[in-house]
């Protein structure tokens, strides 16, 4: 669930890969994440990171246009182009590839270019995939499926301890998402503090 700590082991892995003289790269979905985590990993030696849709488009040499394009931009033409680069082979394939917000960005066509951007694939490279398929699978409802069909036998492990907030926040982040049990432990001392709830109605309210 969120707040466990999968951002961070994300990162603690890319250190350690680093210290193998690795080169890696960490992609994610968001773009805020994506800022969050370069900034994190400014002293990780050998890693890129990025968010998945920056990146193909890179790789495609193309422009994201101003105007909303509709989901067959995203779904094909992207990652079919950015295949194509990557599989003509002017691209130098990672020793390591780490995915966060996995659960966002599983989809075959996505998947594709993410098989050819580490060495041995998806199925015989260093991967390490960090997602919530349970909750927060917004965009691909069949996203773990399509995963699995890459990487054959994948090792997988189930984190219920919150690594991030204090007790008191993880109690109300379990009542919003409906299991006051979601984390089986919170690893932070509580700090006596009562979380405040504000409610906006619009969008610059929440601005504001």
């Amino acid at each position: 669930p969120p707040g466990c700590g999968k951002t961070f082991i994300g990162l603690e892995a890319a250190r350690l890969e680093a210290k193998r003289g690795g080169r890696g790269r960490l992609l994610c979905f968001n773009h805020a994440l994506a800022a969050h985590l370069s900034e994190q990993a400014a002293d990780i030696e050998g890693l890129e990171v990025d968010t998945l849709p920056a990146y193909m488009l890179e790789l495609a040499g193309i422009t994201a246009p101003s105007t909303e394009r509709g989901s067959d931009f995203w779904e094909r033409t992207v990652p079919e182009r950015a295949w194509e680069a990557l599989a003509d082979g002017d691209t130098v394939a990672v020793n390591y590839l780490i995915v966060d917000e996995a659960q966002d960005l599983c989809r075959d066509a996505w998947l594709d270019v993410m098989d050819l951007v580490v060495e041995g694939g998806l199925d015989g490279g260093r991967c390490l995939f960090l997602a919530d398929f349970d909750d927060q699978a917004i965009y691909d409802s069949d996203g773990q499926s399509s995963l699995r069909e890459r990487t054959g036998p994948l090792m997988t492990f189930q984190l219920r301890t919150n690594c991030r907030n204090v007790p008191e926040i993880a109690a109300e982040a379990g009542k919003f998402a409906g299991d006051e049990s979601a984390y089986r432990r919170v690893r932070r001392s509580a700090c006596g503090e009562v979380p405040q709830l504000h409610v906006f109605t619009d969008e610059q309210e929440q601005q504001s």
